[in-house]
């Protein structure tokens, strides 16, 4: 994805850009509607792995269970 592509798709996330200039630009940036979508979901995905906090439960201990399954 190129930088122009990532900042509108990114715009659009904040709330800064409606759909239809969000399809207005990639238009004009020669980007079928096929690929607008997967550039969205791209986008998407950058945006809920971003918020993911991995230290959230530093020091807390886990259980596990593991079970036998018959056919394992």
């Amino acid at each position: 994805m190129h930088e122009k592509e990532k900042d509108l798709i990114d715009a659009f996330l904040r709330g800064q850009v409606d759909r239809r200039g969000l399809i207005k630009g990639l238009g004009a940036m020669g980007l079928a509607a096929g690929t607008a979508g997967t550039l969205l979901n791209l986008g998407q995905t950058r945006a809920l792995a971003a918020d993911f906090d991995w230290q959230a439960h530093k020091g807390k201990t886990i259980k596990l269970l593991l079970n036998k399954h018959p056919y394992a």
